[in-house]
């Protein structure tokens, strides 16, 4: 059966100044801002080599926003968006297929969440330089992991490949393979909220080479962590602490 979900087109980040932000992540990728036939003046888009990354300026609060699932079966993925109620969009308007579809956060706990048809790369942003290798993973930080857990693999398909309780580390995490990354959720064992929505806990980008990554940003004056060892066997890991717009922010790579 073909998924209705075939990959993470995009995150975005809602920042105040949108030209500092870009300038950031310009930096923190080693790359330059790419155009979608969808651009406008208030938003910014980075080809990371699996996902794009969009940042747009924003009056509230800045932070990872959303993100959109690309379906490569539109017409199947609005029969499901219909028979499961996920949109309080009109479905006939939503049916455009050039149409992003906003799913109703009452079924994702608060998240935003959006879906819309497979939209290929243009052969100028496949080709642009870049240091990191795509996002490795997304974290989703839930209360009620069950609920959350239904949302992503029975209503949205994604395949879950591992469901861990872990007292040491204080945490369930249920991964989720979405094209060649991985929706993470995580549960904190000892919180006992039941009512707070969930949020986005922070995004992990792959690199190929992780000390010279480290070095390069360290030179051009980006705060970064210790390198130190991966939860993932053979990989290591920092945090960066600056030029993230408010986004938590590790690398990701062999160690």
């Amino acid at each position: 059966m073909t998924p209705l979900i075939k990959s993470l087109d995009h995150v975005s980040i809602a920042v105040n100044d949108l030209t500092s932000a870009i300038g950031d992540y310009q930096t923190l990728f080693n790359t330059t801002v790419s155009a979608r036939a969808s651009s406008n003046q208030n938003e910014a888009w980075l080809y990371t080599g699996n996902i794009w990354l969009r940042l747009h300026q924003s009056r509230d609060a800045s932070g990872l926003h959303h993100m959109a699932f690309a379906c490569s079966d539109w017409t199947k993925a609005q029969r499901r968006i219909k028979q499961f109620s996920l949109t309080t969009d009109n479905i006939e308007t939503a049916a455009l297929e050039d149409s992003t579809v906003r799913i109703n956060p009452e079924r994702t706990r608060g998240l935003s969440l959006n879906m819309m048809p497979e939209e290929q790369p243009s052969q100028a942003a496949l080709n642009l330089p870049r240091d990191v290798a795509g996002l490795d993973h997304v974290v989703i930080k839930t209360a009620q992991p069950e609920h959350t857990g239904f949302v992503y693999g029975s209503i949205l398909g994604l395949d879950c490949r591992m469901d861990l309780s872990n007292p040491t580390w204080d945490s369930r995490l249920i991964f989720y393979r979405c094209g060649d990354l991985i929706v993470e959720i995580f549960h904190p064992l000892s919180s006992g909220e039941q009512n707070a929505p969930d949020t986005f806990y922070g995004l992990t980008w792959r690199v190929t080479d992780i000390n010279t990554t480290r070095a390069r940003l360290i030179d051009a004056g980006v705060a970064v962590s210790d390198l130190r060892k991966g939860r993932k066997p053979g990989t290591a890991v920092f945090t960066v602490k600056s030029h993230t717009q408010d986004v938590p922010t590790l690398f990701i790579g062999p160690a």
